[in-house]
Parts: structure tokens; sequence; C-alpha cells
């Protein structure tokens, strides 16, 4: 029992919160968890759907912006 939980330690310390991939899961989850636990289904759908939307467009502004700054110092 205790490797076990030292290798869910070791697995949920992994989890980086910076990686885009990571977060659409963590959205899923808890979309699914709010809906097991608390009803409403829809509603936790939609939460999901707006989560997930907003984070692609974060997404996008930072990626963008990051292609953006590496052209300028090509340029520069």
């Amino acid at each position: 029992m205790k490797n076990y939980i030292k290798f869910m330690a070791w697995w949920c310390s992994s989890f980086d919160l910076k990686d885009g991939v990571t977060r659409m899961f963590v959205y899923v989850w808890l979309a699914v968890l709010g809906s097991l636990l608390f009803g409403h289904a829809d509603h936790w759908l939609i939460g999901l759907l707006c989560a997930i939307v907003i984070e692609l467009v974060c997404s996008t502004i930072a990626y963008k912006y990051e292609r953006f700054k590496d052209q300028q110092k090509d340029n520069g």
C-alpha cells in the first residue's frame, strides 16, 4: 500500500497546469464530478464548453504573441 501511495504522489506531482492539455482534462473532470455530485448536467456542460472556448482563445493569443516576439527578434 505504501508503494501505491508513493506512486500516486509521484504521478500527481508530474501534473503541470501550464500545459493546455492538462487543463482540458481538469475541466472535463470538474464538469463530470460536478454533475455527479450536484446534478444539472446541462449547466456543467455549458460551463465546460465555456471554459474550453476561453482556454482555446487564450492559448491562441499566447501562441501568436510568442511567434510575434520571435519574428521581432529575428528582424531586429
